[in-house]
């Protein structure tokens, strides 16, 4: 399978610490995810603690939705079938409860941000926080059409399983 430019291998960092990592999605690096492309690679058996995704450039792709997660798996466990047209620039968008629906909170200075989701009161398990095995991989694919522009910034909280 093919990977993004920056794709990161993350190994579990010491037994009792947490560490952010930040994968950016950038269409004029890696074009417009055709086919599924790894986003994380475990060495060694970690957890995701939380995961979101920060638009820093709007995506474009006539009617593409966006999945995020397992390779091999649960395709769309972080995130799933979000629309081109709410990937809009300064957006943010993270996993709720359910996962199977997405949180989209647009960042606007100066305003208060507002969460645009009924589901976020949802009381159903969510799928975060979760084992990566060693060797496993996280990876974002398109639907319907493949995006032709955009920049999206994916961050994952891991620690040592």
């Amino acid at each position: 399978m093919a990977a993004l430019k920056n794709v990161k291998t993350v190994g579990a960092p010491f037994s009792n610490a947490s560490e952010i990592v930040r994968v950016i999605y950038d269409f004029a690096v890696d074009g417009g995810i055709e086919t599924a492309k790894d986003v994380l690679i475990a060495d060694g058996p970690v957890v995701i603690k939380s995961f979101y995704m920060y638009v820093l450039e709007a995506c474009v792709g006539s009617g593409a939705t966006l999945d995020v997660g397992i390779s091999g798996g649960d395709t769309d466990v972080l995130a799933t079938g979000i629309e081109v047209d709410n990937l809009t620039a300064l957006s943010f968008h993270k996993p709720t409860l359910p996962v199977t629906s997405v949180v989209t909170v647009v960042l606007s200075e100066g305003a208060p941000n507002v969460v645009d989701s009924a589901d976020s009161v949802n009381t159903a398990s969510p799928a975060l926080p979760f084992l990566m095995v060693d060797g496993a991989k996280i990876a974002m694919e398109t639907n319907t059409a493949a995006f032709t522009a955009g920049k999206i910034e994916l961050v994952f909280e891991i620690c040592q399983a």
